[in-house]
């Protein structure tokens, strides 16, 4: 693997713009004597195509390769984040050192300024579940059935610099007996951004109270970030339909408060959402867009991205 490092710089993700071409470079380096031969193959597992898919190089000793590799713009698939694609890609050197190794495909989408008639993402599948009921049969009530018992559909916009989150929960049974940083506990959603640049990222939540009232808490900020300042900055309105099982969460988020200027809004920053649900007094369930939002270990590599118009 050290060798290996030395020889090979790939980049951390590959992003892939709704509108625009891109590429994306991978470097190549001959630490021997002589010249080397490299074989490159790259293939999407979800048929996306990343040109070219194959090609051969000489590498002169002691130099260093770049080969570009084009991007077309494709919007993102209709499928779970909770197990992103990847560009899989193989090299070989002079047919006696092989390496393969995995690129995550970040989609990128773009808000426009008014919220969509289409949702922007939906949870409500099983693949996007994770549960914190113990698995006996005293609890198997609580499992999660379906849609019906925990889903959402999420919409966003962005215009004037302000951020609009519009949330419709889908969820049999309200539940919120908590306030302030214990609303995870409950009926809540949270919603976490991380921008380029900033040391961190922010943890923000949005809660229906028992009492009818709506309630903005944070958990974390970036660092140097005023949290206090942000938070006094957010509108949030909730509702409960309990005919319908329907929680709707209204939020603007500024997004100058959040440390992201004109040009970071523009070129796109990570965000994902989450809905807890809790049924009987603590949580059960919550269902998250991707991976690394909920259990505490705030990997944004994964999130989705976005940017706005």
């Amino acid at each position: 693997p050290e060798l290996l490092s030395t020889i090979i710089s790939a980049p951390r993700d590959v992003t892939v713009h709704p509108r625009q071409a891109g590429k994306f470079v991978l470097s190549l380096h001959n630490p021997t004597a002589g010249p080397l031969q490299a074989g490159v193959s790259v293939r999407c597992d979800n048929g996306y195509a990343i040109t070219p898919a194959e090609l051969a190089v000489e590498i002169p000793a002691g130099a260093t390769r770049q080969l570009d590799f084009a991007t077309p713009a494709a919007a993102a698939p209709a499928t779970s984040l909770a197990a992103p694609p990847q560009a899989d890609i193989s090299i070989a050197f002079d047919e006696t050192l092989q390496h393969q190794f995995s690129i995550p495909l970040r989609y990128l989408t773009v808000l426009g300024k008014e919220l969509p008639e289409q949702p922007t993402f939906v949870l409500n599948d099983s693949a996007q579940l994770h549960s914190t009921v113990v698995n006996e049969p005293g609890s198997s009530h609580l499992f999660w059935r379906g849609p019906d018992d925990l889903s959402a559909e999420i919409r966003l916009a962005c215009k004037e610099g302000k951020l609009a989150l519009h949330v419709i929960a889908t969820d049999d049974k309200h539940v919120q007996p908590f306030t302030g940083r214990d609303v995870w506990k409950g009926d809540n959603v949270q919603l976490a951004i991380a921008a380029p640049g900033q040391d961190g990222g922010w943890e923000i939540g949005f809660t229906h109270l028992a009492n009818g009232q709506s309630e903005v808490t944070a958990w974390k900020n970036p660092k140097g970030a005023d949290m206090a300042a942000a938070l006094a900055k957010i509108t949030l309105s909730t509702a409960r339909d309990d005919e319908r099982n329907i929680t709707t969460y209204a939020a603007t988020l500024p997004l100058a408060a959040l440390g992201i200027d004109e040009d970071t809004a523009r070129q796109g920053f990570a965000l994902n959402v989450l809905i807890n649900d809790n049924d009987e007094g603590s949580r059960e369930s919550f269902l998250v867009i991707a991976p690394g939002l909920g259990r505490g270990d705030n990997n944004s590599s994964r999130y989705p991205l976005v940017c706005c118009e």
